[in-house]
């Protein structure tokens, strides 16, 4: 049975405008203009093809499934073969990454796209390139993959493969995601179980690190701690209890909800009222 995403994506990414901003080219595939110019971006194309899946889900409407199975032939027509692997290479310039670069977020949530247009159309030969486009998370990220390693020398893996690891917290449960849905697929061969095998240790490893994005008021972006948007903070939650629904490991749950519980509390209090109490103090300066 076809199994929906684990979270509404919506046709919104989590910045909130950004897919108001997308531009689709003649043959339907969305681009988006960076400051270097108008890029395809393979996550955008999965999480394009994963929308128009979950309308026809919901909705039985034969189009919006064609329209996920376009998303999904783009990215085999376009990736790119480096022996085994099945590369979603990105041409736009990041600091710290050298064009063209890959990402453990795209390879991730293009595997649950083909996956899932695998077990639509019964066709292999989405679920085979499922398998190569995991073959990165095999390969530490010095050496061209998507894999690294948390502090503790545990198992992470790369939204954005720099020297240094900064493992972006949502880059790496969308991974995750993407491990699950091919080891889970009934039609993956040995690259299913070493998807799981993948997917355990990675979650092993991420419950024992999570504390690491625990800010005591808010969550962290990444391991460089970096404070995440209102926006990206209530998207952790909403990964973390899907993450949960997967494994019932505890922490997922528990981190969720004292995360959520941050939304109502101090932070957020200041981030919404913050041009009125910045004039405040500014009145009170001029007129003490």
């Amino acid at each position: 049975m076809l199994r929906a995403y684990h979270i509404d994506l919506g046709q919104r990414d989590v910045r909130i405008g950004m897919y108001d901003e997308l531009d689709f080219d003649d043959a339907g595939i969305p681009r988006y203009r960076y400051a270097d110019g108008l890029h395809y971006n393979p996550t955008f194309v999965a999480h394009y093809g994963l929308y128009q899946l979950g309308l026809y889900l919901r909705t039985g409407d034969a189009a919006a499934a064609d329209q996920a199975q376009l998303m999904a032939d783009w990215l085999i027509e376009h990736g790119t073969r480096s022996g085994d692997a099945l590369l979603f290479q990105y041409h736009m310039a990041v600091p710290g990454l050298e064009v063209p670069w890959i990402s453990a977020l795209g390879q991730g949530r293009a595997m649950s796209l083909l996956t899932r247009i695998g077990a639509l159309r019964g066709d292999l030969r989405y679920v085979d390139a499922a398998e190569r486009a995991m073959v990165p998370f095999t390969i530490d990220s010095g050496q061209g993959g998507v894999r690294a390693q948390f502090p503790d020398g545990r198992v992470a893996f790369e939204e954005y493969p720099r020297s240094s690891a900064d493992v972006v917290l949502n880059g790496l449960i969308t991974a995750l995601f993407g491990l699950y849905d091919l080891a889970t697929s009934p039609a993956a061969t040995d690259g299913g179980d070493d998807a799981r095998s993948l997917f355990d240790a990675a979650v092993e490893s991420l419950s024992a690190n999570l504390f690491r994005y625990e800010l005591g008021y808010w969550s962290a972006y990444d391991l460089r701690r970096r404070v995440a948007s209102n926006e990206y903070h209530a998207y952790h939650v909403t990964l973390l209890w899907a993450l949960y629904e997967l494994t019932g490991v505890d922490v997922f749950s528990e981190t969720a909800r004292r995360w959520d519980g941050y939304r109502r509390g101090a932070r957020l209090f200041v981030g919404r009222n913050y041009s009125r109490i910045k004039s405040r103090i500014h009145y009170r300066l001029a007129y003490r």
